[in-house]
């Protein structure tokens, strides 16, 4: 990424009394918001402090329940506490990487490594670790009914992720640090990849400098987004085909 490239994205951020102080707040609320998903947003956390004060319900949904809450709490880290942040410092969210204009003509750089990846998920999926923590949701393989709920729940978290570390961070780095902001952003979100399995922590370095380098050339996290989200739906998918099997009833 050249330097004009990086001035590009920057455009429409706004030049305002609060501009100089933009990155120590991204990196404050990155903090903020790692900590709050890593230590209240766990299914862990739900079932021992939520569930017991919630009425009873169904058993299907005492299964997902906690899975909502721990995808509400990426939804609030990622989104929430950014769109917050923008607003009160007199900014615009649709500056942050959100637009979709003119998307359509970058479809190539979201086909191609869509497909490079789902390829490279499909043999990562072959090892037993692999099968073993993939779908996380341990339901989804008992009905296609419950896969699907899953996917739900699952996939708007990783453009709530985009938009968090492609949007706003990288958006709001780059005017101080240049192309430096792109290696600054990946390394929280490598971070994030450190309870997983070690190839996909490892592949999560390459992804954070690509999918930030393509939300520069594009002006947009939705290339990367798309992308991701092809990733997690395809991880569940050859998961389950290289493991337990599809589910066989609805």
């Amino acid at each position: 990424m050249d330097q004009v490239a990086a001035e590009a994205y920057c455009d429409g951020a706004g030049e305002d009394r609060f501009h100089r102080t933009r990155p120590a707040v991204a990196l404050l609320l990155c903090a903020i918001g790692l900590t709050a998903i890593q230590y209240a947003g766990t299914v862990e956390l739900f079932h021992q402090k939520v569930a017991p004060v919630l009425p009873e319900v169904s058993a299907v949904w005492a299964a997902r329940l906690p899975h909502i809450w721990w995808s509400g709490w990426k939804l609030l880290g990622y989104v929430g506490l950014p769109c917050v942040a923008i607003w009160a410092m007199g900014g615009r969210v649709r500056d942050h990487g959100a637009s979709i204009k003119g998307l359509w003509k970058y479809r190539w750089m979201i086909g191609i490594p869509a497909v490079i990846v789902c390829v490279v998920v499909f043999f990562m999926a072959r090892s037993p670790g692999f099968s073993e923590f993939y779908p996380i949701y341990g339901s989804a393989s008992d009905a296609w009914s419950e896969l699907l709920a899953w996917e739900l729940i699952y996939l708007p978290q990783f453009f709530a992720l985009e938009f968090f570390f492609r949007g706003y961070l990288l958006k709001v780095l780059t005017p101080a640090m240049g192309r430096h902001a792109i290696y600054v952003t990946m390394i929280p979100y490598c971070m994030i990849h450190f309870h997983k399995p070690l190839g996909e922590t490892l592949v999560s370095i390459v992804a954070g400098v690509l999918f930030a380098t393509l939300a520069v050339r594009t002006r947009s996290f939705w290339t990367g987004a798309l992308i991701h989200a092809c990733a997690g739906l395809s991880m569940d998918i050859f998961a389950l085909y290289h493991g337990g099997g599809f589910p066989t009833r609805w």
